[in-house]
């Protein structure tokens, strides 16, 4: 699996969700990184993550582009 890299493109944000606080995390892929392994990544590490999260506390993706790539590759 590829080396993962955290940092800010900006600091400053402020999130709602359904009208209540949130925490928006983007991901950025690296040139030549394969959408469907990094988004599979993704879901896996935050299935593991969430075993740890206080009760009440959960994760939604909002955003996930490879339902297209999918169906691209299904279309050729």
């Amino acid at each position: 699996m590829a080396r993962l890299e955290l940092g800010a493109q900006q600091y400053d944000q402020s999130c709602l969700m359904d009208g209540q606080p949130s925490v928006a995390l983007a991901v950025y892929q690296t040139p030549a990184a394969n959408a469907l392994d990094t988004a599979e990544g993704i879901r896996r590490k935050m299935d593991e993550l969430k075993l740890r999260f206080p009760a009440g506390l959960d994760y939604c993706i909002n955003y996930d582009t490879t339902p297209f790539i999918r169906e691209s590759i299904i279309e050729c």
